[in-house]
């Protein structure tokens, strides 16, 4: 005799995880990271083509990591209890467009531009992030992050080697910066043909 079949719990169908609004936030974050990783490997070379020294370099890597810092956690509180959309969508047309400054040659600049860039990449991510777990099927969370977060770890496989081959190639930092601009073109567009669920009382 054949066992009877399970009932309950373990015959419960999982959720379908790839929906399109899951796919849409995966291209999101491959080109919105894959275009900062850009911009991530050819800041030091810049730094160094424009006068500065390793420790200038260490310094702009600071101006951009320090509003992870400042406001995250705020950035936090406001997708919680403000719009979750506008935050999103605002953070990645920040990101858009900041990286043009990064064509005036000057280190000052370079300094505010990635300043910015981190405040802007603070409210992208955090929203991007917790727009993810939205997204997910409760009994699949875990499952949707690993896949979420192979999104990165792919842009940066070879977009930054492919930036420094670029700027190498042309000597002229224009090319590669407008590559990454274009990409977080791409991940802002797609942000704006998304749902972005309300935030439940």
């Amino acid at each position: 005799m054949t066992a009877p079949e399970p009932i309950g719990p373990a015959r419960a169908v999982r959720e379908r995880l790839l929906t399109a609004g899951f796919r849409q936030i995966l291209g999101v974050t491959f080109l919105a990271f894959g275009a900062e990783a850009i911009v991530r490997a050819l800041v030091p070379l810049l730094v160094l083509a424009r006068g500065g020294d390793a420790v200038l370099v260490g310094l702009v890597a600071t101006a951009y990591s320090l509003p992870s810092l400042l406001f995250r956690p705020l950035v936090g509180s406001l997708v919680d209890s403000w719009q979750h959309r506008l935050l999103y969508r605002g953070g990645a047309l920040v990101g858009v467009l900041v990286p043009a400054l990064l064509l005036i040659p000057s280190i000052p600049v370079m300094l505010a531009t990635r300043f910015l860039t981190g405040t802007a990449w603070g409210f992208f991510s955090v929203s991007n992030h917790s727009l993810m777990a939205k997204l997910a099927p409760p009994d699949r969370r875990a499952e949707a992050s690993g896949i979420f977060m192979t999104m990165p770890a792919l842009g940066q496989l070879f977009l930054p080697a492919l930036g420094v081959a670029i700027y190498t190639a042309t000597r002229h930092e224009a090319w590669p910066i407008g590559l990454a601009m274009a990409m977080f073109l791409g991940a802002f567009l797609i942000t704006t043909r998304m749902h972005v669920p309300p935030t439940p009382p």
